[in-house]
């Protein structure tokens, strides 16, 4: 069995989920829902929390390959959840069909609303 040595970037995943977590539960209290902590709730914050990190280092890459490099040598259990998370956040907002994306080709394949209007009036001829 391997286990991965404690490293910034995995240590600040950790931290970035377990913060995400209790602001969560913060942020429920503050609103006034109830309840304010239950397993489900917190496993989502926490597993959404641990892809902050990871998400911000692969941004931030462009100005850093040292933190590139660390993240996919030392972090790959996070690396995966984030990528799994993320791709499953896509996946969900294309099946709903809110997806900006979906969003765009669907107003490509659908006639304006000013076409409709001058195809319902009559034309004269001269």
């Amino acid at each position: 069995m391997m286990i991965e040595k404690l490293t910034t970037i995995n240590a600040l995943t950790m931290l970035g989920g377990f913060a995400t977590v209790i602001l969560n539960i913060m942020i429920r209290y503050r609103r006034g829902h109830k309840p304010c902590i239950s397993r489900g709730k917190c496993t989502s914050d926490l597993l959404n929390g641990t892809t902050l990190v990871p998400f911000f280092v692969i941004a931030v890459s462009v100005f850093s390959d040292t933190l590139l490099m660390d993240l996919i040598k030392n972090g790959t259990a996070f690396l995966s959840t984030a990528g799994a998370i993320g791709g499953f956040f896509v996946l969900g907002e294309i099946l709903k069909g809110e997806s900006p994306a979906v969003n765009l080709a669907n107003a490509a394949n659908t006639p304006s609303s000013a076409a409709i209007s001058d195809a319902s009036k009559p034309h004269l001829q001269p």
